[in-house]
């Protein structure tokens, strides 16, 4: 987020710092510890997470000048200086720099012991469209609101419903952990929403909420679809919540 990267631009810049990636959303998260070895070189240790799937790298990087270059194999990082930000670019694929499925390495980055907290909600990620629509999602779905807004991992627009005409299906998936929530929605603020759950043995189940009265008890075809295809041979507990 640019305001983050704002508020830490204008300070002293030092090799040797932890940083904090600007994440894009909130299931990517990025530390890097950087330390000056000598006038020619930094260390670096990487531990990055997308999702369930995480990644690590560590290393020596030629520094000259604001640039310090990284290179081993396929994998190969750069690491910039701009103000009192850290700019760090990747060229390679995910596994060739010690990351699983979908975790890079690349962003901005700023000096910080702990990850930032970012105040990511439903409007922000542009499931809710107005401050309106975003405190009705919060009331009708209460601690799961949180719980949608960690899932919103990767979203993808889902098929179109004939139940529910005129309605936008957003799917969406956290890497590692697969299929994890689906929001529907239509013009005049009516939600529709399967979240994924576990219990305390970490057994699944799902739990949906609707603010439509005559849905409340009964699933969009859609929904339906989701629904079987997450239960696979086992039906999976579904609860209907108020």
């Amino acid at each position: 987020m640019r305001v983050a990267e704002l508020d830490y631009a204008s300070r002293p810049f030092n090799w040797d710092a932890t940083w904090q990636l600007i994440p894009t959303g909130p299931a990517t998260a990025s530390e890097i510890t950087t330390k000056r070895r000598d006038s020619a070189h930094i260390t670096f240790d990487i531990s990055a997470q997308e999702g369930g799937n995480s990644g690590d790298l560590s290393g020596v990087a030629l520094l000259k000048g604001k640039q310090a270059d990284y290179a081993e194999g396929q994998c190969a990082l750069r690491f910039t200086a701009i103000n009192g930000i850290l700019n760090v670019s990747q060229d390679g694929a995910d596994a060739d720099c010690g990351g699983g499925m979908g975790v890079f390495y690349a962003g901005r980055y700023v000096a910080s012991d702990q990850p930032l907290k970012l105040d990511y909600d439903l409007l922000s990620l542009g499931l809710a469209r107005s401050l309106e629509e975003d405190q009705t999602l919060r009331s009708l779905l209460k601690a799961d609101y949180q719980s949608l807004v960690e899932f919103s991992g990767s979203m993808m627009t889902g098929d179109p419903s004939v139940d529910v005409p005129g309605s936008q299906i957003v799917e969406m998936w956290m890497r590692g952990l697969g299929a994890t929530a689906m929001f529907m929605s239509t013009p005049d603020s009516r939600f529709w929403v399967m979240v994924m759950a576990y219990d305390g043995q970490g057994k699944p189940h799902v739990r949906y909420y609707s603010n439509a009265p005559q849905w409340k008890t009964r699933l969009p075809d859609v929904m339906q679809a989701w629904y079987q295809r997450r239960s696979g041979e086992t039906t999976l507990p579904l609860d209907f919540m108020p």
